[in-house]
């Protein structure tokens, strides 16, 4: 282990004495190899352990105790009544479904979040593209009736005068 792993497991469980023996093993023999770590033991247990070696424990009053007593008394008297037995296929389906939509990580909660409302999104715009299509298709048509009613060669109000009499023959 590194001298940070080693200085961190001091801090919080050596110093504690709630290390695993195999834990406990492979400090010991870090800190005798390492004079840095070794100094850092002995600067912590001076000045974070040694104030409260010889301190006495305080119990609180008997009235405490019973005070407590009483308020899990009240909030276990308080709760309705559990059923003795769920079925067990009621059971699996809570724990499939409980396991099944767990959040296990904030990035992927967000991306389902990011997901869910593009899909939202997505289905919202359907309307409104429906109804530019519709817009478009009215406005098109508008046009086209309108070119109808104005005159294709030029002004209607004058007569077209056909020179010869072959022309107006096959005209």
């Amino acid at each position: 282990m590194d001298c940070k792993r080693i200085q961190e497991l001091l801090i919080t469980d050596y110093m504690d004495g709630e290390a695993s023996a195999e834990i406990r093993q492979q400090v010991k023999a870090h800190l005798a190899v390492c004079a840095q770590c070794r100094e850092f033991e002995q600067v912590l247990r001076q000045k974070v352990a040694a104030p409260f070696e010889n301190l006495e424990a305080v119990k609180p009053p008997e009235t405490v105790w019973q005070g407590i007593k009483e308020v899990i008394t009240a909030e276990s008297e308080a709760q309705e009544p559990v059923p003795q037995q769920v079925p067990v296929t009621i059971q699996r389906m809570f724990d499939f479904l409980r396991q099944s939509f767990a959040v296990r990580r904030p990035a992927f909660a967000l991306s389902t979040a990011f997901s869910i409302l593009l899909v939202v999104f997505l289905f919202a715009q359907g309307p409104v593209r429906r109804q530019m299509a519709v817009n478009d298709y009215i406005q098109e048509q508008s046009t086209i009736m309108l070119s109808l009613n104005t005159p294709v060669n030029g002004d209607l109000d004058q007569e077209i005068n056909f020179g010869t009499s072959i022309e107006r023959y096959l005209f």
